[in-house]
């Protein structure tokens, strides 16, 4: 994909996209008691102080400013993401018309940053992480980014290392005669059985946050490489309603499954150690992940996210 950036933007700087486009199905019996219907979990605060999705744009722009910050939504949660986002100047908003999978919610937001900046590194940010200790990890993406400035064939996947195994997440396992820094993957295991999970972490695997990292060209590539269909039906499409409607009834397509898995030695692994992250997939993850914080449980009872919906303004130093 050629497509020149616009006038007057630099080349090669970091960007972000945001990925709040998800239907929070897995937490949905907590949010239908609170709201009435089941609302994304990423568009809630859980006792958190801000909704997750808020928390993820303000660890964002610790090291991307919001003028370089892409959030994906979906227009089935058009109302939800509003109370979020209007308001925020700067920043972009994309729109997927349905929810496809990762896939899709990755690429049409990475359309419109290779739009601004083909050259760009891009951060992939999941809006459904809640992480104690937000400084230490945000020191690992950003040693990412440097990290793909001189390695453009790799896509850099933030490893964590877990207190004790869980299942429903992805394993990655290094190669340990590369002999680097930031070792290749050999091994990426997207929600294998319980059984092999716990054989996973006992042989030092990390999970993968799917916080990940890598020059834009680079990702649309192994995409492209993996699921042609899918860049197929949006190239040229975004600008298009009817075109990207279309672009949408193609299937569903999860990018661990479809892509991360299929090409493991196109990825390096960067490892955070254990930062308290989670990705409150299930009650107990929100529980302990409210412990973590040093919240009661009972704020998950008292949530707030209705009445003060909008984040602080930020001094970002890469402005």
């Amino acid at each position: 994909m050629n497509q020149a950036p616009h006038a007057g933007h630099a080349t090669g700087r970091p960007w972000a996209i945001v990925l709040a486009g998800g239907d929070g199905r897995r937490l949905s019996h907590l949010t239908q008691q609170e709201y009435g219907y089941r609302r994304p979990k990423q568009f809630c605060d859980f006792g958190f102080g801000d909704t997750l999705l808020g928390l993820t744009l303000q660890r964002t722009w610790r090291l991307v400013p919001r003028q370089r910050t892409v959030v994906v939504t979906t227009a089935t949660h058009r109302r939800e993401a509003g109370e979020c986002l209007d308001g925020l100047s700067a920043l972009h908003r994309v729109e997927q018309p349905l929810n496809r999978g990762t896939t899709p919610g990755i690429l049409l937001p990475l359309l419109t940053v290779m739009a601004h900046d083909p050259d760009a590194v891009v951060v992939i940010l999941p809006s459904d992480h809640v992480i104690g200790d937000e400084h230490r990890f945000m020191l690992r993406v950003g040693e990412a980014v440097g990290a793909a400035y001189f390695n453009d064939d790799s896509v850099f996947l933030l490893g964590t290392r877990l207190q004790e195994p869980e299942d429903g997440l992805g394993w990655i396992i290094t190669d340990p005669t590369g002999g680097s820094r930031w070792p290749r993957i050999s091994i990426f295991r997207e929600k294998p059985a319980p059984g092999e999970a716990a054989r996973l972490y006992a042989e030092g695997a990390l999970v993968n946050t799917f916080v990940m990292v890598a020059r834009a060209h680079t990702l649309y590539g192994l995409i492209r490489a993996c699921v042609p269909r899918w860049t197929d039906a949006l190239h040229g499409a975004s600008g298009d309603p009817r075109a990207l409607d279309a672009a949408y009834r193609s299937p569903s397509s999860c990018l661990s499954t479809d892509v991360l898995q299929r090409a493991p030695s196109h990825q390096r692994a960067v490892s955070t150690g254990d930062v308290g992250w989670s990705d409150i997939g299930t009650q107990d993850r929100l529980h302990r992940a409210l412990d973590h914080a040093g919240q009661d449980r009972r704020a998950s009872s008292e949530w707030g996210f209705g009445r003060s919906p909008r984040l602080p303004t930020l001094n970002c130093p890469l402005g």
